[in-house]
């Protein structure tokens, strides 16, 4: 009777030959073309193909796109047909596998960085509108808003912000990955490239203080409002357009 270490070994030497046969498998089949792959197939698995390729051209596929559509499932096919495995309970009914097919989720484009921080920036600029309007309502602040509340303020205000937390959060985001690669050490460099953006930005924002009223004029309580519906509005179709779902940052 084989030992408890014996029996151990042949099972670690079975496992091993299995990985090394189903290897061996695959590399056999990725040099196999979608010919040769057909010739392959069980009768069950053919009448599984014959059955896709129907539904794919009575879905409006023509009948070489289908079957490129296909050859694609092929190789895996083959594979688990190689181990007892049909395409019923690899893909399930061919209706089902179909449905999927058709109804692929694609991949999510990755928005780009200036896309996020346009969107940022009406963001910003929707808010802002939307304070500057209620504090022209308040009285007694109409001077005090009217003293840094012009219209080109405004807007630099808003697309600076966008812009830099844009890429703030993309700067911390990769400070955060170097972290975990060089064991959690501090980086004082991202917090300095930071610091000093910030402070650009505000320095930016205080010299528009010294643009001329007639370039930069102040609206009334109402034009911030007004602005900032219109602002709503070129956001929603700025995503609209570009395809952006959620958040951006």
């Amino acid at each position: 009777m084989a030992s408890t270490e014996e029996r151990n070994q042949e099972a670690s030497e079975q496992q091993a030959q299995k990985i090394a046969e189903q290897e061996q498998n695959q590399a056999e089949i990725a040099t196999m073309s979608a010919a040769e792959l057909r010739t392959e197939l069980s009768h069950k698995n053919n009448d599984y193909i014959f059955k896709l390729h129907k539904l794919l051209v009575e879905g409006g596929y023509a009948d070489a796109d289908a079957n490129t559509k296909i050859d694609a499932l092929l190789p895996e096919i083959i594979q688990n047909q190689r181990i007892g495995k049909p395409a019923t309970q690899l893909y399930g009914s061919a209706s089902f596998k179909y449905d999927q097919m058709i109804h692929a989720k694609a991949k999510p484009k990755k928005v780009k960085y200036w896309m996020r921080s346009l969107d940022m920036s009406f963001l910003y600029l929707v808010i802002l509108s939307v304070l500057f309007g209620v504090m022209g309502l308040i009285p007694g602040k109409k001077n005090t808003t009217s003293q840094s509340s012009g219209i080109v303020t405004l807007i630099i205000m808003a697309i600076a912000f966008g812009f830099l937390l844009t890429w703030f959060t993309d700067t911390m985001e990769a400070s955060r990955n170097r972290k975990k690669e060089e064991k959690h050490r501090f980086n004082w460099g991202t917090i300095g490239k930071v610091s000093l953006a910030t402070i650009g930005v505000l320095l930016l924002i205080s010299l528009t203080a010294l643009v001329n009223p007639a370039i930069n004029p102040v609206l009334p309580a109402w034009g911030y409002l007004i602005l900032a519906a219109a602002s709503y509005g070129a956001r929603y179709l700025f995503r609209l357009h570009y395809h952006i779902t959620g958040r951006t940052i």
